[in-house]
């Protein structure tokens, strides 16, 4: 009997302690606070649910905690206002729930989320304090038309206290603007972040960077899309000691043919405050420019090499003045041809003007794909990149191909025999290789045999040739397309058929036949005896007889008879 009523006391204090947990779960959940219950530090925020309602409530519930960091907020499908990440939320990730569509608003007048101070003041979109390593993930951003003050973005970690949040990621969002302001805004102090995976659309400096006195430690500008962003990036770095690499790879960059969209990272006072990598790319209109990174280390990659640089994209190369020869280097892609033009209207330097005119002219009558913008006078350098990004272009023109091809036919052709050929182009100063051809001063020359062809690659379209062919002497020739001008997107062929035949020699006249008669012996001796004359006939009997005597051992006597 104790033991049973032992049992049932220790059933009743069970029942108790679960109504308790029950009672406080609920208090809990009344009290708005929404807090999942495993060790991960999850919270869920929901626009049309009972949870957090906005993002920023949940970032204020975790502000309050006594462990702040490595927290995760999952927001569910919907429309959201900006929020701001509290100063000590190191570790935080703010994202997308899994297969969720999420908009969030920003530069639309709408009030600071989060206390504003000197320190940190409103920045109209995301902003993220004095916070450590913070994830920004999957967000679809709206920029609204507030442009002022200067330093309003979608996300940034912009501040004027002297401390940021250091580490920011932004990943796979989708940044829309309206052709002003910035995406996304790197602020003095922060020597590492990273973009990636990320898409922005009609912004004038996608991402922005401010480094003032600061040192690049590492970034990775990886995977994204940028359309029609005046810049895709922009800034620099001005600190000194051993810096780390800024990475720009496997970009794609959408500008214009009116508007370029650029690439440009500066070391702000050519101290060595960062090295750049700019690699694998794909451009299309768009610009690369290094400010003060030409000495070794800085840049880590052959930008025209490395990059596949489409129509009217570029390389830059430019200096600060009384650091090398040249300020300003312009370089077209090898594969291609095209022009330098110069907006005058965006080059505001009325004094340098007719100097970089002329430079440009002459550039473009001799097909230079390097343009190089150095003094005017000795010692007086001209600013053209660093302060007109967008007065000098290269236009990028359509191109096409030669292909000549021989053919020999007939029984004496000579399938073994090399002949000639001379491409003649009607400009001089195409010179250098395009695919099988070898040009200098508009002139190639090759052989071909039978069987064989070259191809001309990359021509400008709308020049003219004429292919010539010597060593066929002997052979009928026959040309097909020997002249004509080159089509963008075509290409043009010249077709040479050389044919000979074996001509058998003329048999030689045959041997005159025998005649059935004897020729008559000439005349002239009168002692020759004749054949069928009588008297030789009586000659040749007596010398007969008398051969015969002569061996039979008689004499024979010859008488003349003497006439009666």
């Amino acid at each position: 009997m104790k033991q049973t009523h032992r049992a049932t006391k220790f059933t009743t204090v069970l029942l108790a302690l679960a109504v308790l947990f029950s009672f406080g779960t609920a208090a809990l959940a009344a009290d708005g606070e929404g807090v999942t219950s495993d060790a991960e530090k999850t919270l869920t925020v929901d626009a049309a649910g009972e949870e957090y309602a906005t993002i920023q409530s949940a970032i204020d519930y975790i502000s309050q905690q006594e462990d702040k960091e490595n927290w995760t907020i999952n927001v569910k499908g919907g429309e959201y206002g900006r929020f701001t990440v509290l100063g000590g939320l190191n570790g935080l990730t703010v994202q997308a729930a899994e297969n969720e569509s999420v908009i969030i608003k920003t530069l639309d007048g709408s009030a600071a989320p989060a206390e504003v101070s000197g320190g940190f003041p409103d920045t109209g979109g995301i902003s993220v304090r004095d916070a450590v390593g913070v994830t920004i993930k999957g967000f679809n951003i709206t920029m609204g038309n507030v442009t002022t003050p200067w330093h309003f973005a979608a996300i940034s970690n912009y501040s004027e206290s002297g401390v940021n949040g250091n580490g920011l990621t932004v990943e796979e969002c989708t940044i829309s603007g309206n052709g002003s302001m910035h995406g996304v805004f790197i602020n003095t102090g922060t020597t590492e972040w990273n973009v990636r995976n990320c898409t922005f659309e009609n912004i004038d400096e996608a991402i922005s960077l401010y480094g003032d006195g600061t040192l690049m430690q590492g970034a990775e500008v990886t995977g994204n899309t940028f359309k029609n962003c005046s810049f895709a990036l922009h800034g620099y770095y001005g600190g000194t000691g051993e810096a780390g690499v800024l990475t720009f790879a496997g970009n794609t960059v959408y500008g214009t043919e009116e508007l370029r969209s650029k690439i440009v990272v500066q070391d702000q006072t050519n101290t060595g405050a960062i090295k750049v990598d700019v690699r694998d790319n794909i451009l299309n209109n768009a610009i690369v420019g290094l400010v003060n990174l030409r000495e070794d280390g800085e840049n880590m990659s052959d930008v025209l090499g490395s990059n596949t640089m489409n129509a009217g994209s570029f390389y830059v190369e430019a200096v600060e003045p009384g650091t090398i020869d040249f300020y300003t280097s312009y370089q077209a892609p090898e594969n291609g041809a095209g022009y330098w033009v110069l907006n005058e209207n965006n080059f505001d330097n009325p004094e340098f003007v007719d100097y970089v005119r002329e430079l440009v002219e002459t550039a473009n009558i001799e097909h230079q794909k390097v343009l190089n913008i150095t003094v005017d006078d000795e010692g007086e350098l001209i600013k053209t990149f660093t302060w007109f990004k967008d007065a000098l272009y290269w236009e990028s023109i359509g191109t096409g191909d030669l292909t000549v091809s021989k053919t020999v036919e007939g029984t004496g052709g000579d399938k073994e025999k090399e002949f000639t050929f001379t491409v003649t182009l009607n400009d001089k100063y195409i010179t250098g290789t395009y695919g099988d051809m070898i040009f200098k001063d508009g002139v190639a020359t090759f052989t071909l045999k039978h069987g064989e062809s070259v191809k001309a690659v990359g021509l400008p379209e709308g020049i003219e040739y004429t292919v010539s062919e010597s060593g066929a002497e002997g052979y009928t020739v026959t040309a097909d397309g020997e002249t004509g001008a080159i089509v963008a997107g075509e290409t043009a062929e010249a077709v040479f058929v050389n044919h000979m035949d074996i001509v058998d020699p003329e048999p030689e006249d045959p041997k005159p036949e025998e005649p059935d008669t004897k020729p008559e012996t000439p005349s002239g001796d009168e002692n020759v005896p004749q054949t069928g004359d009588e008297n030789s006939m009586a000659v040749w009997t007596v010398l007969l007889i008398a051969a015969g005597a002569v061996l039979a051992g008689t004499s024979v006597v010859m008488v003349k008879r003497k006439k009666d």
